[in-house]
């Protein structure tokens, strides 16, 4: 079985996301503590609810959306081949230069929803009340996250005509010959 990604210098990925994901995950939690901590006191909860509620939601939140910003952004760096392109090259082979710019882009939009999503609940977090600050990271995370997959499909079936991009079944038959190998 092969989950490795390779670029088309035959390099993978695989050793460079998880050392990101380690870096982000380390970074996201630091972060995450020291907002959560100047929240619960701006708040003035009682230590007891603070922690609960920081080490569980808070922390976790950040480093997963941590993570997957900078597991985009750093294959936005010149010299890198885009995340989403590579996933788009798994699944159709070479790319038209039309489709490797869409690609790039798609993955600029994960890479701002991501940063989107931690400065939102940082900045929720730290200003507004805990239940609107709740409503966003436990409420809303799922549906954001599954209104963008299905926003970018949308549009990319109605910019792009089907034999230009893989539909989700091509993704899905790819994906699923790759696992049983």
């Amino acid at each position: 079985m092969s989950t490795e990604l390779r670029r088309s210098r035959g390099r993978t990925l695989t050793p460079r996301i998880l050392a990101a994901a380690l870096t982000i995950l380390v970074i996201g939690c630091a972060v995450t503590l020291l907002i959560a901590t100047v929240s619960a006191r701006l708040h003035r909860l009682p230590r007891e609810a603070r922690w609960g509620m920081v080490s569980v939601t808070a922390v976790s939140h950040a480093a997963i959306y941590l993570g997957l910003t900078l597991l985009f952004g750093r294959s936005l760096v010149k010299g890198q081949t885009p995340l989403v392109t590579l996933m788009a090259e798994q699944v159709q082979g070479p790319l038209t230069p039309r489709i490797r710019r869409y690609t790039r882009r798609v993955t600029m939009v994960w890479t701002l929803f991501g940063l989107g999503q931690v400065i939102g609940s940082g900045l929720l977090l730290a200003f507004a009340p805990l239940r609107l600050w709740s409503l966003f990271v436990n409420g809303l995370d799922l549906p954001l996250v599954l209104l963008l997959f299905v926003g970018e499909y949308a549009y990319r079936r109605w910019r792009y005509p089907a034999n230009e991009v893989a539909t989700l079944a091509d993704s899905i038959r790819v994906t699923r010959a790759r696992i049983l190998k």
